[in-house]
């Protein structure tokens, strides 16, 4: 198993001294040790890092101002803060920028070294589910989840045509309608077994190299890889890169991946088997945000050629029944709650709701309602839906996207609550960057602070 690298930062000569000792011998792990923050900037950005141990009060760069940087480089390395006991409060915050652990002077050097060893077990730990997790996933049926109606027994007569070419696909859905899982089904329709596929998070452009998360998601990035191509179109050689919500990339952006698709085509001087296929999910008419000047038109005409749409879940009500059935026995075992079932008026309940969120929030409901059910029964009142009767949105918004905007911060808060708190395991959760993470909680919570400026006007 390969060594730990750990990375120290501390303007005490002594303190730092020692502790490196302690934690290379005691601990087993490789330690870079700097005298301040600027120092330790430069060994993040020169050096794999799984751990890293900071004071907050350095010269130069900052312990917090550290740690953001650390978290955008390495967003699942393990930080444990170094403070003062008048400093707490601050340290209160950095763990909730997505810090482990934190411990006051005057130090115990074996007392670090056990949190040390605690976090980097419980992130193994994570990373591993993670891992694990997607490879149940991939055995699974991607679609199968979807239901039985007609328009998805036609979307999977759609992928199985769509694995017969090497076109760029436009995936057009609303939020939660599992439009990854669709890409992966046109992936495996491909016949390439053992191929990559390669999900892109466009949210996170520009900055710095691609990084990969435990679950295969990385950064777009401008920077070359070995080959002088994005190292996303690397990673995925052969097989398929995912872009979710297309729209979030910048236009200069669009610009060099309508680049880089002509490029990877497969076919464009390469054997039909090697080249990188291209999907791009949006929820957005990319025509419209052509005309607003907001996407490239060019990449427009090269990937409206071949579209495939996703039908909200309102539009085929006939699923729910069978979907929600499939996701209460996923999470039955999750949940020890084998044998949970509906009530009649639960299904009829599910049946008249809108779903804004689609079957991303009728997973949230399901499994909030199966931790509220007393017994093996879920009924209407664990749902947590209007009352009243009626297509009504969950949280009273009058129009759809004010809906999706109320769904998503509900959603959020559900899953941090999941997980105690840590933003590094909800990001992986959500399947989303641990920096759009963070812009989606700043941005909810000032959609919360208008609203209730409103109310209180």
């Amino acid at each position: 198993m390969n060594r730990a690298t750990i990375l120290l930062a501390d303007d005490e000569a002594t303190l730092r001294e020692n502790l490196a000792e302690v934690i290379s011998e005691d601990s087993e792990c490789d330690v870079i040790v700097c005298a301040d923050g600027t120092e330790a900037l430069k060994a993040l950005r020169h050096h794999h890092v799984d751990a890293l141990i900071t004071d907050l009060r350095m010269p130069g760069i900052t312990g917090m101002d550290l740690i953001d940087e650390a978290l955008e480089i390495a967003p699942e390395i393990a930080i444990i803060v170094i403070t003062a006991f008048g400093e707490i409060d601050t340290a209160v915050e950095a763990m909730k920028k997505g810090v482990g652990d934190y411990i006051c002077k005057p130090l115990m050097l074996e007392d670090v070294v056990f949190r040390l060893k605690r976090l980097l077990a419980h992130k193994t730990t994570a990373k591993e589910n993670v891992l694990l997790r997607k490879q149940i996933r991939e055995t699974v049926d991607p679609v199968a989840t979807l239901g039985e109606s007609g328009s998805i027994r036609s979307i999977r007569s759609q992928i199985d045509e769509l694995g017969r070419i090497t076109e760029p696909v436009l995936i057009i859905g609303e939020l939660g309608t599992r439009k990854k899982d669709i890409a992966r089904a046109i992936h495996r329709a491909q016949g390439r077994p053992g191929r990559p596929f390669v999900s892109a998070d466009c949210s996170e452009p520009i900055k710095g190299h691609a990084t990969i998360a435990p679950d295969g998601v990385r950064k777009w990035s401008l920077k070359p890889g070995q080959s002088g191509r994005p190292a996303c179109f690397e990673a995925a050689e052969g097989g398929t890169l995912f872009f979710g919500e297309i729209t979030e990339l910048p236009l200069t952006v669009q610009i060099e991946l309508l680049r880089t698709i002509k490029d990877s085509a497969p076919g464009n001087g390469k054997t039909k088997s090697g080249g990188t296929r291209v999907i791009v999910a949006s929820r957005y008419d990319l025509g419209a945000r052509v005309h607003e000047g907001t996407f490239d038109q060019e990449l427009y005409c090269r990937l409206e050629t071949v579209q495939l749409r996703v039908p909200p879940l309102r539009d085929r009500a006939e699923d729910i029944e069978t979907v929600s059935k499939y996701i209460m026995g996923r999470f039955s075992d999750d949940l020890n709650m084998r044998g949970c079932k509906l009530s009649l008026a639960a299904t009829e309940a599910l049946a008249h709701y809108v779903w804004p969120g689609n079957l991303l929030e009728l997973e949230a409901v399901l499994r909030r309602a199966m931790l509220l059910a007393d017994g093996e029964i879920v009924d209407v009142d664990h749902l947590g839906l209007s009352s009243g009767g009626g297509r009504r949105t969950l949280f009273g918004a009058s129009d759809l996207s004010s809906a999706i905007r109320e769904f998503e911060r509900e959603h959020i808060s559900n899953v941090l609550a999941s997980v105690g708190g840590n933003k590094i395991e909800a990001a992986q959760v959500l399947d989303i960057g641990l920096s759009s993470l963070y812009r989606k909680l700043d941005g909810l919570k000032e959609v919360h602070s208008h609203k209730t400026e409103g109310f209180a006007s």
